[in-house]
């Protein structure tokens, strides 16, 4: 159990984004013609609850485990105490942790899956941890404005969320941050489509965390070979540079640099009824989107089918959830 430090608390950071409040289909349409179909590379993020902060399935299940935390200013505190404090006999801070678990991930996955990664591709293991629900420092957004909006508002109980992101902005502003340190590798190396450099750019500038010169916080990556799910979902991955920090912090760390975050980086809440949602779903479902099409197997056909039930609002009371 990670110990909370006395002394005066730091205001936390506010990441620099625009914030909307959506509460229609015809709205949520809008938006995407307006501001999401252009020739800009976006990448979106769908949240079941607007209050939740960016976080890594990583991040998640260290302060799961390793502390009591409700809020999300608790759950910040007792991640980065632990980052200070480190856990166990051993001394151990977060990237430890991540390191074990990609080593015990390594050494007994091929008992489940017949052609696992070549060792030393560290990212393509860290996309199959993140693929099977190992906890990584990997953020799944998708290039789909509406794939994300399903995993917004599939199980909402309460407002939901969707994220969205220039990719390019992104990109372009890591690139500057590393001119600047004279890391000219950087740039090239991150939009390669060569296996090995993509290898190479993942344990520079992320694996192996340099104690000087680290560039990177949070970038837009993907592995080489993709999975099933990353090509069904449209997938592709937030990465944070240093998983000592919480994932916000990398990201604010980035975003601060960039030029014109607000114009670059979007949160919408998405805050509509029981009727409202259940419209939603049976647009997306239209649309084949899906537990049967995103999860294409008999469990997915079989969870689609609750989805796709309550969707039919003509034979639904209004009181329904």
């Amino acid at each position: 159990m990670a110990k909370k430090k006395k002394g005066k608390k730091k205001a936390a950071k506010r990441i620099q984004y625009e914030c909307k409040t959506i509460s229609d289909w015809d709205e949520l349409y809008n938006e995407y013609k307006t501001y999401y179909e252009s020739g800009r590379q976006w990448i979106f993020r769908g949240q079941r609850n607007s209050e939740w902060k960016l976080r890594t399935s990583l991040e998640r299940t260290i302060i799961k485990f390793c502390g009591d935390a409700s809020s999300e200013q608790e759950k910040d505190l007792v991640y980065n105490n632990i980052s200070t404090d480190r856990l166990g006999s051993k001394r151990w801070n977060v990237s430890d942790i991540e390191k074990r678990l990609f080593r015990e991930f390594q050494r007994k996955s091929h008992h489940y899956i017949s052609n696992p990664p070549a060792s030393k591709n560290r990212l393509e293991w860290l996309t199959l941890m993140q693929h099977y629900g190992a906890p990584t420092r990997l953020l799944d957004f998708t290039y789909s404005f509406f794939v994300a909006l399903y995993f917004a508002i599939e199980d909402a109980q309460q407002n939901c969320a969707m994220w969205a992101i220039d990719s390019d902005w992104l990109m372009n502003t890591n690139t500057a941050i590393a001119k600047a340190k004279h890391k000219q590798e950087y740039g090239k190396l991150l939009r390669t489509f060569k296996e090995n450099e993509q290898e190479k750019f993942f344990r520079m500038f992320f694996w192996e965390q340099r104690k000087k010169g680290r560039i990177a916080n949070v970038e837009v990556l993907n592995a080489y070979k993709l999975n099933d799910r990353l090509v069904i979902h449209q997938g592709v991955f937030l990465c944070s540079g240093d998983v000592n920090k919480t994932f916000s912090d990398n990201l604010d760390e980035t975003v601060s640099k960039g030029a014109k975050p607000k114009e670059n980086f979007h949160k919408l809440v998405i805050h509509v009824t029981a009727s409202e949602r259940r419209k939603i779903l049976l647009h997306l479902h239209r649309m084949n989107i899906n537990r049967t099409s995103l999860f294409p197997s008999l469990q997915g056909f079989g969870e689609s089918l609750t989805k796709t039930f309550l969707a039919l609002t003509d034979i639904m009371p209004a009181k329904f959830p």
